[in-house]
């Protein structure tokens, strides 16, 4: 008798454990939403020797803000890092409607530390940058994936002068 011939041999067939039993997981959304305390712009520029490069220069430009965490209180961290990073492939129109994307960032959080990595288009990173420098934006809201194992992909992001109490539910 060879497994997995229950069904030709007339024997019910066996039961299967819950963890076999479950599908794929549900696509839960968690909102964070992050007060903006402090930040910082730093610019470097130079000749790219990398590995890794993409023409002959290199340039760092990206936008690092430390705020409180409001939202989700079931992580650890009160405090946490978002760190923008401007992405010319996504300032290109054409070029976008070929992408598949799955995420536009990542967060990754492990007990007090807390990390949100986003993607904006490079366009609308001397825009974003100018808000910050005014003072217009006070908060972070970003829609995630439920976090497995203190990783999570992110959906989309927005920047804010005020939130509401939809966004804190």
């Amino acid at each position: 008798m060879s497994a997995g011939n229950e069904y030709l041999e007339g024997k019910p067939p066996k039961k299967k454990s819950p963890a076999s039993r479950r599908g794929r997981p549900r696509d839960e959304r968690v909102q964070h939403v992050i007060e903006i305390v402090d930040w910082e712009w730093d610019y470097m520029f130079g000749i790219d020797t990398g590995r890794f490069n993409n023409g002959p220069y290199m340039d760092y430009r990206h936008l690092n803000i430390e705020g409180t965490i409001l939202r989700p209180t079931s992580i650890k961290a009160s405090a946490g890092e978002v760190t923008l990073f401007p992405d010319h492939r996504l300032s290109d129109i054409e070029g976008r409607r070929k992408h598949e994307p799955k995420a536009v960032g990542a967060i990754s959080h492990r007990g007090k530390d807390y990390q949100a990595n986003l993607h904006l288009p490079a366009d609308a990173f001397g825009l974003v940058l100018q808000m910050m420098i005014a003072g217009r934006y006070r908060y972070v809201l970003i829609e995630a994936h439920k976090s497995f194992r203190g990783e999570a992909l992110i959906r989309h992001f927005r920047f804010s002068g005020t939130i509401d109490e939809d966004d804190l539910a």
